[in-house]
């Protein structure tokens, strides 16, 4: 149960890194189309995050849970879909934050990176790197 508990945190902890530095490169690429670029605010914010979704996909593919050596092909369509419902979410939450709750554009971003945040990482463990070892991990509280 211990080793389950140390591999899931260690998963979460990669993730977080692999998704800080995502942010990052997400938050800077939006920056760049809405206020240098004279973007489009939502279109600025799909461009931040679809690059950002490509440039972690291979670091959570080799880094994050280890499963670089299985066919690229289904492991980025699958993370697509993930991501791709994440980038809806997002943009849901951000649209909703600023039009109704009257949100600062970067702080509804920002609350929405994080809701999806948690989504990508049990969606992506469960079926975009799934392994024997993820699948524990995933049930690390309803056995043993």
């Amino acid at each position: 149960m211990i080793d389950k508990i140390r591999n899931l945190v260690l998963k979460i902890i990669k993730f977080c890194i692999t998704g800080f530095t995502g942010l990052i490169l997400d938050f800077a690429i939006t920056f760049t189309c809405r206020e240098l670029l004279n973007f489009n605010s939502y279109v600025s914010s799909c461009l931040g995050i679809s690059v950002a979704m490509i440039t972690i996909f291979y670091i959570h593919r080799h880094w994050t849970f280890s499963r670089g050596k299985e066919m690229v092909g289904p492991q980025l369509a699958t993370f697509l879909v993930i991501s791709s419902l994440g980038l809806l979410l997002n943009t849901i939450i951000v649209y909703t934050f600023q039009h109704f709750f009257n949100s600062e554009f970067y702080w509804s971003k920002l609350f929405a990176v994080l809701v999806v945040g948690v989504w990508n990482f049990t969606m992506n463990l469960r079926f975009t790197f799934k392994s024997a070892k993820n699948r524990e991990d995933i049930l690390i509280f309803s056995k043993d």
